[in-house]
C-alpha cells in the first residue's frame, strides 16, 4: 500500500510543484483521535530535515474533505503560516489528504519561557487572525453557537453551583449586542503546543480540522496559553511562574492588534473556557471535557486569581495593564 501511495506522489509531484526526481522516504505516524483512528505519512525527499509532503489517511471521507476545505481557506488568507493543500481523494479503500510539508518542530515545553519566543508566537497568532477577519462572513446562529449552547452545556454537565452561577453571569454579560460588537474571526479551534511548529523565527500552524467552528476572538490565544500552563499542573498555584508573569503583556499585544476592548477580555476568558469544554464534549472527548469542567470550576471559584494572571489585575480588581502599541 505504501508503495502505491509513493507512486501516486511521484506521479503528481510535478503538478504539485514538489520535487519529482530524487529519493523519497516515508515515516508512518499513528494519528489517534477519540472518534476515529487514522495514519499520517511524512514524506522526506533526499536528505531533507523536514517532510516535503504530508499525507493524512482515514476511512471517513467527510473528515478529510472538511479539513481540505478548511486548509484551502486558511492557506488562501495566510500562505506563509499554513501548509499548502495539494489533493484529497479516494485511493483504494482509504481517503487521503495530501498537503505540502512545512519546516519546523512542535514548540517544546520550557522550564523558563523566554519573552522573545512567546512574543513571536502571539504576534504570529495576531497576524493570522487579522488575515482571517477580512475574508469571512458571519455564520448563521452565531449567538447560539458561541454563547447559549456552550453555557447551557457547561451548566448542565455537573453539580457545581459556582459553575451555574458563572454561566448565568456570563450569559447576562455576553448579550447579543455585545457579541455583535466582537470581530468575527474564525479560530483554528485546536491550538495547542503540538499544532504549532517553529523553525528559527518561522512559525507554521497545522491540523485544521476544527477551523471555523468558532469565530470568537481570543479563543485560540486563551486555549494555547492555558494548555502551556496546564503542562506544569492543573491549578494556578502550580503554573510555570516564568510564563505566568508574561501573560498580561501577551494578552495586551493581542487585544491591541485585533482592536478588542480590554474590558471584553473578562467576558471572553470564561466564554472561551465554556466553548473549549463544549467542543470537547461534542467531539466525544469525555475525559478531556471532564478536566475542562474542573478547570472552569476553579475559575468560577477563583475568578480574581485568574483575572490577575490573564489580565494583570491585582486582588482589588484594578487593572495594571494599559492597552497600547506593544
Amino acid at each position: 500500500m505504501i508503495t502505491k501511495w509513493k507512486s501516486f506522489l511521484q506521479q503528481n509531484a510535478t503538478a504539485w510543484k514538489v520535487s519529482a526526481a530524487g529519493k523519497w522516504q516515508v515515516l508512518v505516524h499513528n494519528n489517534y483521535h477519540p472518534h476515529y483512528t487514522g495514519l499520517s505519512l511524512f514524506w522526506f525527499h533526499n536528505d531533507d530535515r523536514f517532510p516535503r509532503v504530508v499525507t493524512k489517511i482515514c476511512r471517513q471521507p467527510e473528515l478529510l474533505s472538511r479539513e481540505f476545505t478548511n486548509l484551502s481557506q486558511a492557506y488562501s488568507c495566510a500562505p506563509g503560516l499554513v501548509p499548502r493543500p495539494l489533493h484529497v481523494g479516494l485511493e483504494g479503500d482509504f481517503w487521503l489528504l495530501w498537503m505540502e510539508g512545512v519546516p519546523g518542530i512542535p514548540l517544546a515545553p520550557q522550564r523558563r519561557w523566554k519573552a522573545p519566543t512567546l512574543c513571536s508566537l502571539v504576534s504570529m497568532l495576531s497576524s493570522l487572525h487579522n488575515a482571517f477577519r477580512h475574508q469571512v462572513t458571519v455564520r448563521d446562529c452565531r449567538y447560539q453557537r458561541t454563547v447559549t449552547a456552550p453555557l447551557d452545556s457547561l451548566a448542565q454537565f455537573g453539580a457545581s453551583l459556582a459553575i451555574r452561577e458563572l454561566c448565568g453571569r456570563v450569559a447576562r454579560q455576553a448579550s447579543p449586542g455585545w457579541l455583535d460588537s466582537q470581530p468575527v474571526i474564525p479560530q483554528h479551534g485546536d491550538l495547542f503546543r503540538s499544532n504549532v511548529l517553529i523553525s528559527g523565527d518561522q512559525w507554521h500552524v497545522v491540523d485544521w480540522e476544527s477551523f471555523g467552528m468558532l469565530d470568537l476572538p481570543g479563543y485560540d490565544l486563551i486555549t494555547i496559553l492555558c494548555s502551556l500552563l496546564f503542562e506544569s499542573g492543573p491549578l494556578p498555584e502550580q503554573w510555570n511562574p516564568s510564563l505566568v508573569r508574561q501573560i498580561p503583556a501577551l494578552m495586551k499585544t493581542y487585544v491591541w492588534y485585533l482592536g478588542i476592548a480590554p474590558p471584553d477580555i473578562s467576558i471572553l476568558l470564561p466564554l472561551a473556557l465554556a466553548n473549549w469544554f463544549h467542543l470537547q464534549w461534542c467531539d466525544g472527548r469525555k475525559a478531556f471535557a471532564t478536566r475542562m469542567y474542573l478547570f472552569t470550576q476553579h475559575y468560577a471559584e477563583n475568578s480574581i486569581q485568574w483575572h490577575s494572571i490573564f489580565l494583570g489585575q491585582d486582588l482589588s480588581g484594578s487593572t495594571n495593564v494599559e492597552v497600547g502599541a506593544p
